[in-house]
């Protein structure tokens, strides 16, 4: 019987954790990162596989970044500096001309100004 009251604790603990893992909320936002290539695909999407964030998908031909993330556990402005930080221009922040200037040759887009 104790064997059987124990095991019920552990399952009630179990699926109280799960529970609560998925009940974390995703949203999900598009903005502009800029670059030119694959490889730029590559770097932005590494750069904000960070907690918090579910996924990313960066489109090189209209340059939009499609992220899902939890913003109870990161928000907006740290994904956009992490893109900063790899050397790719967002919509809110731009990379500092040394991070950009380090990038391959083909990676190095058009900068706005």
């Amino acid at each position: 019987m104790k064997n059987l009251i124990s095991l019920f604790g552990i399952l009630l603990v179990f699926f109280s954790c799960s529970k609560l893992a998925s009940n974390v909320s995703y949203i999900t936002e598009t903005f502009e990162v800029l670059g030119n290539c694959d490889m730029c695909k590559s770097k932005i999407e590494k750069a904000v596989m960070i907690t918090g964030v579910k996924s990313a998908v960066w489109n090189k031909t209209t340059k939009k970044l499609t992220i899902q993330y939890a913003p109870s556990k990161v928000d907006i402005m740290s994904i956009h500096q992490k893109i900063a930080n790899a050397g790719y221009d967002t919509e809110k922040l731009r990379a500092d001309n040394k991070t950009y200037n380090k990038l391959h040759s083909c990676c190095k887009y058009d900068r706005k100004d």
